[in-house]
């Protein structure tokens, strides 16, 4: 029997261009989505947390959580959308 570990992935939702002058952005905002993976039997509530508060402290706004429970793998999937805006490297 394959034992399950927590693990994490992320995945860039969007990436965009804000706040225009001339044409160019000044700003992008990108949208993430962070994939948490944990046994369908764990007590999730302070990881989600602990992950939640971490995603703000880190600069990205207040995530959005959803959840799917994977019933073949037995694995409970916990998605944190948030945003971020960082400035625009001008070459």
């Amino acid at each position: 029997m394959k034992v399950m570990t927590k693990y994490y992935t992320y995945n860039i939702a969007d990436d965009r261009g804000t706040y225009f002058t001339d044409d160019l952005p000044i700003s992008n905002r990108v949208s993430v989505q962070v994939h948490f993976f944990l046994p369908n039997k764990e007590n999730y509530i302070k990881d989600r947390n602990q992950t939640r508060q971490l995603l703000l402290h880190a600069g990205l706004t207040y995530p959005v959580i959803s959840m799917i429970t994977e019933l073949d793998t037995q694995t409970r999937h916990i998605i944190f959308e948030c945003e971020i805006e960082e400035e625009r490297e001008v070459n």
